[in-house]
């Protein structure tokens, strides 16, 4: 039986996962994402993870992106301007009785197909490589992740 782990010895365990899979994802399949017209993706990194955020997370303002890709409010308006630019997302203006500094972002059809692509490329990728594991890690892996996914698919309001 497991030792008996209190949080702060949960909370680094979960840490030093969180950055091996980052480690992982990156030597992987990360890597594939466009960066200067090279890649597998027709998108980056970051603006596939502004599609997830706004479509997949629902968030609509370049604060809650700012906020939670960690990167400043300038940074991100380069890349948002060339999503909208390609058609990937759309910005709207707030109705007249909202706050008018406030813009809201929203995906687009074409938004949509690149991002189902990309997750279908991802996923693909990462087929390849379960596949070269043995039943037992395949097994493992399974339990693994369906106890992981009950752990946190705690309430929202008890947050």
């Amino acid at each position: 039986m497991l030792q008996k782990k209190d949080a702060y010895d949960l909370a680094r365990m979960m840490c030093e996962f969180y950055l091996k899979l980052a480690r992982w994802s990156k030597s992987y399949y990360l890597k594939n994402f466009n960066i200067n017209g090279k890649g597998n993706y027709a998108i980056t990194m970051r603006q596939f993870q502004i599609l997830i955020l706004l479509y997949d997370l629902g968030v609509e303002t370049i604060s809650e992106l700012s906020e939670l890709l960690a990167i400043s409010k300038s940074s991100l308006s380069l890349t948002i301007s060339k999503m909208v630019s390609e058609g990937y997302i759309r910005r709207e203006m707030p109705s007249t009785t909202e706050d008018g500094r406030r813009v809201f972002f929203y995906v687009t059809e074409k938004g949509l197909q690149v991002l189902d692509e990309s997750k279908n490329l991802m996923i693909e990728s990462l087929s390849q490589y379960y596949s070269t594991l043995t039943e037992e890690q395949k097994e493992d892996l399974i339990i693994g992740l369906e106890k992981l996914g009950n752990v946190y698919s705690i309430k929202e309001d008890s947050m």
